[in-house]
């Protein structure tokens, strides 16, 4: 269990050639290294590496999966998930541990908790400001919002001093605390079922003060606001989530079967719930921190703090487990920083969705906007230089325009379309052809290829087809 303690953004260049459509994406802060990890939940790859500073505790995505907030020892960072870039930061404080972070179902407002602060900041979406500091008992941790909106849940490590802690229930209404409820040792996690029944606590030492004994899992009603359960689970309890359809519960223990639970980082574990009975122990990594579920609730992702094999986890890197929710099996690692932790909803809701595409007239005069500093055009690379003096070219008037600048213009522009988040798939087989045509000519574009003549429409019908994708055309369902 961490408790929060105490800039520059470099983005991933993406490649030149056409990438296949992302999947839904997770985001792992990670508290060491300071950088958050942008990794395809569908094909399990890293998709970027972003800098933002040290002592990243959790990650929550927006419910139209644009944007990305990331809680660090000072505040909440804000990203552009299109671009992965840093859009806002936050001040929650002079160090507050900003660490737990949940956003309300329609998107408007952030709730991150502030361990060092006992509070909790209500944030407005829209113009990042804070809207409201909320006082909650001693040392927050995590936090989730019902589905409905009206009531956010909120666990203090020591809300009832060292041996118990408590959840708080804040009204959307009031913005204030209108219930604190006793749970267990040590509380850390929390989680609302989907269905709005249920709020799932995980208690990192049970109910012992001792901190000898496996965790525990509080069951709260969510319509009497009592707890009505106790499940016993792994040995440091630390992160819950449920699936989609409400039925299943899965609690990452940062020790997995080792007690006392301690500084030491064991190998880790996930329990599952089903029915209120644990049905499996699954070994994961070591430390597990962060956890959370796909949304067609296919696969769960946990966060492990260091690498399996590791003596000292302050320095070394962490990684992700993958598990399979029907055979409850890992079928999959992903290496990432060093000290995951992901409090948080760090999966996004869906899939990103995919961007308009720009004229080949934006790219020549927004050469800031461009997310490539290279193509390739048919065998040959070309400098950003290169690209914006092609695109300034005259290609000529009537029959005797140049096929080879005409087709160049818009193979530019479709290639930094998909490069900046557009949907490649009605262009590439169009993309594909051209690369061929315009490879079968020596040297650098342009190749003073008559559009009249038989290889000139060849390339300009390529052209035509690129011009549409490029305005709009083709992706009638894409987002500004």
């Amino acid at each position: 269990m961490r408790t929060a303690a105490a800039v520059t953004i470099a983005v991933a260049l993406l490649a030149s050639s056409t990438p296949a459509p992302a999947g839904v994406r997770a985001y792992v802060p990670n508290l060491d290294s300071g950088d958050l990890y942008v990794l395809d939940t569908a094909s399990l790859s890293l998709v970027a590496t972003v800098p933002i500073g040290n002592d990243l505790f959790g990650a929550a995505v927006s419910p139209d999966a644009r944007r990305v907030y990331v809680t660090f020892a000072s505040g909440l960072t804000v990203l552009e998930a299109h671009s992965n870039q840093i859009i806002a930061r936050v001040s929650l404080g002079a160090l507050p541990g900003s660490s737990g972070v949940a956003i309300t179902p329609d998107g408007n407002r952030i709730y991150v908790t502030n361990q060092l602060a006992n509070t909790v900041s209500l944030v407005d979406a829209a113009t990042t400001a804070v809207i409201r500091t909320i006082p909650v008992a001693a040392a927050p941790a995590g936090v989730d919002v019902a589905p409905d909106g009206v009531s956010t849940y909120v666990v203090s490590i020591f809300g009832n001093g060292t041996d118990s802690g408590t959840v708080s229930i804040i009204s959307s209404i009031s913005n204030s605390v209108t219930k604190v409820i006793p749970v267990g040792v040590a509380p850390t996690g929390v989680a609302v079922s989907p269905d709005g029944a249920r709020a799932y606590v995980t208690n990192f030492f049970g109910d012992d003060p001792t901190r000898g004994s496996n965790g525990t899992v509080s069951v709260l009603d969510t319509g009497s606001e009592e707890i009505v359960g106790t499940i016993t689970v792994g040995s440091g309890p630390s992160v819950v989530a449920v699936s989609p359809d409400s039925h299943t519960i899965y609690v990452a223990n940062e020790c997995g079967a080792t007690l006392p639970c301690d500084s030491r980082r064991e190998i880790g574990s996930v329990s599952v719930i089903e029915a209120g009975t644990v049905t499996a122990e699954i070994p994961v990594g070591r430390g597990a921190e962060g956890l959370a579920v796909t949304p067609d609730g296919g696969r769960v992702l946990v966060t492990n703090f260091c690498d399996d094999n590791a003596v000292n986890c302050d320095s070394n890197a962490g990684s992700v487990s993958v598990i399979d929710a029907a055979s409850k099996s890992i079928v999959g690692t992903i290496p990432v920083g060093r000290g995951p932790l992901s409090w948080g909803k760090f999966i996004a809701p869906k899939a990103l969705p995919l961007k308009c595409p720009l004229g080949q007239g934006f790219w020549k005069v927004h050469g800031s906007a461009w997310r490539v500093t290279s193509l390739t055009l048919g065998s040959q690379t070309y400098t950003q230089a290169e690209l914006l003096t092609l695109l300034k070219t005259p290609v000529g008037a009537g029959r005797m325009a140049d096929a080879s600048l005409i087709l160049a213009d818009q193979l530019i522009a479709a290639k930094l379309n998909i490069a900046n988040g557009s949907d490649p798939t009605p262009v590439g087989s169009t993309i594909t052809d051209a690369d061929a045509l315009l490879a079968t000519f020596k040297g650098k574009v342009p190749y003073q290829v008559t559009a009249s003549s038989t290889g000139g429409q060849a390339i300009v019908n390529d052209a035509s087809v690129l011009d549409s994708y490029n305005n709009g055309t083709l992706t009638p369902n894409c987002v500004p």
